[in-house]
């Protein structure tokens, strides 16, 4: 098997609009890599994923069951479309 079955997985769930995108965390469990059975998915909490800009944003988060809240900085890894981000951002001014 792949991975430590202590590990969390999360995924992120919800729409967008404009620069924000409201979104559900739901945790994975019972997960193995390249399985086909189904997994587990509980409601975990919420975070709202704002974008401050064409390379940067923001992730504010709470988890219900631990009650941990907090916020992550994010920059963008790689340099594709920031061009074309750029251009349609200063078309909406």
């Amino acid at each position: 098997m792949v991975g430590d079955t202590n590990h969390r997985w999360y995924t992120l769930e919800g729409a967008y609009t404009n620069l924000t995108a409201d979104l559900e965390v739901v945790l994975t469990q019972g997960g193995i890599f390249n399985d086909s059975v189904a997994v587990n998915r509980v409601d975990a909490g919420d975070a709202t994923l704002t974008f401050d800009s064409c390379t940067t944003a923001t992730l504010t988060y709470t988890l219900d069951e631990s009650g941990l809240t907090g916020s992550i900085p994010l920059t963008r890894l790689s340099g594709d479309n920031v061009d074309l981000c750029v251009t349609m951002s200063n078309a909406t001014e």
